[in-house]
């Protein structure tokens, strides 16, 4: 993950400054939760991060990057892919290079099939101590696309925790989108191949959730033509406008997982659905659907209801026009 200093939040070492920051939430979260890193273990593994019957990642705290570390990182290691594709076409034509990296035959024969799909694979890792002044590489992972989807699953679940919610306040925390590369590079292996191809995707993407869709991915469906079914559609209800509070979140089984949002901007987001919704004699959550089918690349949301008065309210977002100034309004309030 990697996080901005927010407005309040002072010039300097803003790694570090985020590491106490959460080491204080965790602690205190510690204390009065006992069970806290059981709970987190049994979200892991509802999650299926795991491998056997280990959980892939043990630690409660994320790996923060500041927005010069990010780049630091991000300009040494295209340098190290581009060095590295480099190495590669000179091994393949030199018999006595290729040998100094001491292949296994398994390995060679791989090798011997060429770069059939062009620069190294999307889905390989560089694996780095990132040090005050400098970047120490350990090791090159050839992994397979599972590690993409593992580390944004994992970014997911810590979203989802109740120091999260705290420490967004001080801090801007962003978590990497690497699906979109990902479904590139399958769809180009299926036109190549003659392959069936995947027609229709399913993001997690509303108001309040827009991170994981927005960008690279829904450009990629648009130019593909790929269909987007979103799930919580709805941010698990918090955009029904019930949550206002902690107090709230016994409301509904859900609450806890609504906890997250409940941050200076959940409620800028509230506040804009409920002005919009007036204007239109209508319900936040009514609001909150149009909104999602308003927008670029969506073939329709996924919503859950509970009643037969809240399907029919979900029904009439269906009807629901929004103006230019409305999606104004929406969009400037949930501006990641």
């Amino acid at each position: 993950m990697s996080m901005g200093a927010a407005p309040t939040s002072p010039v300097g070492n803003i790694s570090n400054q985020a590491t106490e920051q959460w080491h204080k939430l965790l602690k205190a979260k510690l204390r009065s939760s006992p069970n806290f890193t059981e709970r987190f273990y049994t979200e892991l593994r509802k999650a299926k991060l795991t491998f056997g019957n280990r959980v892939h990642c043990p630690f409660l705290r994320p790996f923060f990057l500041s927005p010069e570390d990010e780049q630091r990182v991000r300009v040494v290691s295209e340098t190290m892919a581009d060095l590295a594709e480099r190495v590669t076409d000179a091994a393949m034509k030199d018999a006595a290079l290729l040998a100094q990296f001491r292949l296994r035959e398994e390995e060679l024969r791989l090798v011997r099939l060429g770069k059939i799909a062009g620069p190294a694979s999307t889905a390989s890792r560089l694996d780095a101590f990132l040090l005050p002044d400098s970047l120490k590489f350990a090791e090159y992972n050839g992994e397979s696309p599972a590690g993409a989807g593992y580390s944004e699953t994992l970014a997911e679940v810590f979203r989802g925790l109740p120091m999260m919610a705290e420490f967004s306040k001080h801090y801007d925390v962003h978590s990497y989108p690497l699906s979109a590369k990902l479904l590139d590079a399958s769809l180009a292996a299926a036109k190549a191949k003659g392959l069936p191809r995947y027609e229709v995707l399913q993001p997690e993407y509303s108001l309040a959730d827009r991170h994981e869709f927005e960008g690279g991915l829904a450009d990629l469906c648009q130019r593909e033509q790929i269909g987007v079914i979103t799930y919580f559609s709805l941010a698990k209800g918090f955009l029904s406008g019930k949550y206002r509070s902690e107090a709230d979140l016994s409301k509904s089984p859900r609450g806890d997982g609504v906890k997250a949002y409940l941050n200076p901007r959940g409620f800028r987001i509230l506040d804009a659905l409920e002005t919009v919704a007036a204007g239109h004699k209508a319900k936040p959550a009514e609001v909150a659907l149009a909104w999602a089918m308003a927008r670029p690349g969506v073939t329709a949301p996924i919503a859950s209801a509970t009643s037969i008065e809240q399907t029919e309210s979900l029904a009439r977002a269906t009807e629901l026009t929004l103006t230019g100034a409305d999606m104004d309004a929406l969009n400037t309030a949930s501006a990641l």
